[in-house]
């Protein structure tokens, strides 16, 4: 039971921070016109470039997803014992 809640909570935590990460680098990409610009904001608030960002952030967004199948899997298997 304890493993099940904080699988549940480690899997909303970082869907969540993933889906900032990934809302932060498509709002430089899009809204920031000059490229030498867009470069500092990047550097500044996700520490590499925005394409980057994006795809560490999609691989932990589907970690995230994996972890949250494999804990309702684990809640399913406690309520049939």
């Amino acid at each position: 039971m304890f493993f099940t809640r904080l699988g549940t909570i480690a899997a909303w935590l970082a869907l969540i921070m993933a889906a900032g990460r990934i809302g932060i680098a498509i709002y430089i990409v899009s809204s920031i016109p000059n490229a030498e610009e867009a470069r500092i904001w990047a550097a500044r608030y996700l520490g590499q470039s925005p394409a980057q960002a994006i795809d560490q952030a999609s691989i932990v967004a589907a970690c995230a997803i994996a972890l949250g199948i494999l804990v309702e899997i684990s809640r399913a298997l406690r309520q049939n014992h």
